[in-house]
């Protein structure tokens, strides 16, 4: 019967990521649940101990059950889940393109570049798509997410998407050019009679970014009936 193996105090957290990290690239079927002293977990436990002292030195082991004191020192090593349980994720905003109709060809998609994203779940992220209109995202705790993302002349989008731990996930974002349209606006006073000589400023707040969508001032002023 082989001897059992001990990890000696205090333990090395750089060779304790690097053990975890073995145990679950060999056997995903863990889902990178910690071991335990079951006899179903020995093969598991002994790739963990193979990589460790890898990791570590020959001098980090011992076959004696290591007895500590509660005055001694112990050096706590961070959750060895900031590496397993981040993942990647490319976002990339996308021109919808349009149906052709009445004789008209339509537009094929097309990546939009520079366009603005925001993501929001477990971590926040905002910033500007690239000029091929993606960007990666790396180191993200896994977890559902919304992305949003929005441009110039087109309307905004959203998406749902998930980050998987130790994986790269891609999400689309398809946004539709602006349409332009006529907006009449009738200027009255609190008797409702028509209002001339007034000046009409309208101004577009996006809802996502915040920030001015729309700045238009009436060329001149309202006439006698209050119309522009």
């Amino acid at each position: 019967m082989s001897k059992t193996r001990y990890a000696k105090f205090p333990l090395d957290c750089e060779a304790l990521k690097k053990a975890n990290d073995a145990v679950w690239d060999k056997y995903p079927e863990l889902k990178n649940r910690k071991l335990t002293m079951d006899p179903g977990d020995y093969e598991y436990r002994k790739t963990w101990m193979d990589a460790y002292v890898k990791a570590a030195g020959d001098k980090s082991w011992q076959y004696d059950k290591p007895k500590r004191k509660p005055s001694d020192p112990v050096t706590t090593c961070k959750q060895p889940t900031e590496k397993s349980q981040l993942g990647d994720l490319t976002i990339t905003v996308m021109d919808r393109g349009t149906k052709g109709r009445r004789g008209k060809a339509g537009t094929a998609p097309k990546p939009i570049p520079f366009a603005k994203y925001r993501l929001q779940g477990p971590s926040y992220r905002n910033g500007t798509v690239d000029k091929s209109g993606s960007v990666t995202l790396t180191k993200l705790p896994k977890g559902n997410y919304r992305v949003y993302a929005w441009a110039k002349m087109y309307t905004e989008g959203t998406e749902t998407t998930q980050v998987v731990a130790r994986m790269k996930w891609d999400v689309t974002v398809s946004l539709d050019k602006e349409i332009p349209g006529n907006l009449t606006v009738r200027v009255r006073d609190r008797y409702k009679r028509p209002v001339a000589g007034a000046e009409v400023f309208i101004k577009g707040i996006r809802g996502v970014s915040g920030g001015p969508l729309h700045e238009k001032r009436s060329k001149k002023p309202t006439p006698k009936d209050g119309t522009v």
